[in-house]
């Protein structure tokens, strides 16, 4: 089993509450193992919250918005230059190495998360 948050938005302040949702979790990194934790987290949400829509939102979505939306994809722009919000968030970070995080800015999304 595992546990992970949704979150479910509101028409006013504070437009979003949090939940933790429990469902059962495969281990593993494939692909199909990924898509299997986000299926049973939507279908255990599902079950409590029948009524609401999910957008699953990550490069593994099953939804091409989800994955248009994920820090992988998301560009934000900083002086005409776009960065994906991962790079952005990478980047923020204070490496013990004394690195520049101007490489960070250079990588891929991936390469930077592993960074």
């Amino acid at each position: 089993m595992a546990n992970r948050p949704v979150f479910i938005l509101n028409n006013s302040a504070p437009y979003f509450r949090k939940i933790d949702i429990e469902f059962e979790y495969a281990s593993g990194f494939a692909l199909v193992q990924k898509q299997k934790n986000i299926n049973n987290l939507h279908k255990d949400f599902l079950t409590l919250y029948p009524n609401h829509k999910i957008l699953e939102v990550s490069t593994k979505s099953p939804d091409i918005l989800g994955i248009q939306l994920s820090a992988f994809n998301l560009e934000f722009s900083i002086n005409g230059q776009k960065y994906p919000v991962e790079i952005l968030y990478q980047a923020s970070k204070v490496y013990n190495s004394g690195i520049n995080n101007n490489i960070v800015l250079k990588m891929q999304p991936n390469e930077a998360k592993k960074f």
